[in-house]
């Protein structure tokens, strides 16, 4: 249940950041998808302490080439109150393997060197790096599942796949929709 809890929650996360971004959604929209967010998070997090720790490292790695996007109020409010599940889930650490760890210094590179390379709202190079996230993250899993790397791990991968898949697909809407290049 907890990978289908992580594909939804990176799911979830894109329609809500690709909906407001376009301001294609209001009040009640956001909201629902603001309260989902913080329910799956928790979901993830409540007995996860390394998904926790991964989640907010990577979110704060990001934030630092990324602050424009991150210096909102709710998207603030993810890195104040994320911190939370660490003290709730700190009973659950657990260590890591050299398998885990690799996949973690790849994932925060990526987290960090994200926002230099897509830096634009809609385009087709932003469409194929999110095909090719969505690739990686299912290779990902495959490979996680295939050697033994921790569940909080391979709950990243299913939370960047749910993000990456919607994000082409709204891609590839935007695309069709206005002459982008």
């Amino acid at each position: 249940m907890e990978y289908l809890y992580a594909f939804l929650g990176g799911l979830l996360c894109k329609v809500y950041d690709d909906l407001n971004d376009n301001s294609m959604i209001g009040g009640h929209s956001q909201e629902i998808l603001k309260g989902s967010q913080w329910i799956l998070l928790t979901l993830l997090s409540y007995n996860d302490f390394n998904f926790a720790l991964f989640d907010f490292i990577a979110n704060g790695l990001n934030a630092l080439n990324n602050w424009e996007e991150w210096n909102h109020p709710y998207e603030t409010s993810l890195l104040w109150l994320t911190p939370l599940f660490l003290l709730i889930s700190f009973s659950s650490r657990s260590m890591l393997s050299v398998y885990d760890i690799i996949y973690i210094i790849v994932w925060f590179t990526t987290m960090y060197l994200e926002p230099l390379f897509v830096t634009e709202e809609s385009s087709k190079r932003k469409l194929y790096l999110r095909i090719l996230g969505s690739i990686n993250a299912a290779i990902s899993i495959l490979i996680g599942l295939y050697f033994g790397i921790s569940t909080s791990c391979i709950k990243i991968s299913f939370y960047c796949l749910g993000y990456c898949l919607f994000s082409s697909g709204f891609q590839a809407y935007l695309l069709t929709r206005s002459p982008i290049a």
